[in-house]
């Protein structure tokens, strides 16, 4: 049974769709900040969703050199 709704949205399948969707709709928009503390500085560090999805290919690539090197 599907519910009623007041808008559209997206169907996902897999965490990678939402990403890839996400980087595609809002590429310049804060995806997550961070809090970096240097001893009594804390300053905190926006991640658009580009820049995640940078990092989440750069992570899949070091695993799959590391792995494919053993």
């Amino acid at each position: 049974m599907r519910y009623k709704t007041f808008f559209e949205y997206p169907v996902f399948n897999n965490i990678k769709e939402v990403i890839y969707h996400s980087v595609k709709k809002y590429p310049q928009n804060v995806a997550f900040r961070l809090k970096e503390k240097n001893g009594e500085e804390i300053t905190y560090k926006d991640i658009t969703y580009k820049e995640f999805l940078e990092e989440v290919n750069n992570l899949r690539y070091w695993f799959v050199f590391n792995w494919l090197a053993r």
